[in-house]
């Protein structure tokens, strides 16, 4: 089975919703200087985000984007849709922007998870890179 037509909207509104979170993540750091695990949760966040907006179509396309996003990445998302419930003070409270970015970022969950698992994995041979010599 190939990707959904639909992943690159479902790793662009991921993408922006751990933005959104990383925001709220890097203010809630600087209000509680007691809690420096907040500055690691700020790291991952971000890390993801940057990987998920780097990694092209080819890249999703011919399975690369496992070079990007990590088991370690799944986990943080598990942690980011528990914490999102309203679990961690540290978080604002839920609200309508925060609906609209867990839908997004449980969407994104489910697609990395499908993907690591090699779910989308396509028995066709890869296209080349763009701009590669034909074999």
């Amino acid at each position: 089975m190939g990707l959904p037509q639909e992943y690159p909207e479902i790793v662009a509104a991921g993408a922006r919703a751990l933005r959104a979170l990383e925001a709220r993540l890097r203010a809630a750091a600087v209000r509680h200087p007691e809690a420096p695990e907040l500055w690691l949760a700020v790291r991952d966040v971000d890390g993801l985000a940057l990987r998920l907006e780097a990694t092209g179509e080819w890249e999703w396309r011919t399975g690369f984007a496992h070079m990007s996003v990590t088991g370690q990445d799944l986990a943080v998302l598990d942690e980011v849709l528990r914490d999102a419930t309203g679990a961690s003070p540290y978080l604002d409270a839920p609200g309508p922007a925060h609906a609209e970015e867990r839908a997004s970022l449980a969407g994104l969950r489910a697609f990395l998870g499908s993907y690591w698992d090699g779910e989308f994995d396509d028995p066709a041979a890869p296209d080349p890179e763009p701009g590669a010599p034909a074999a």
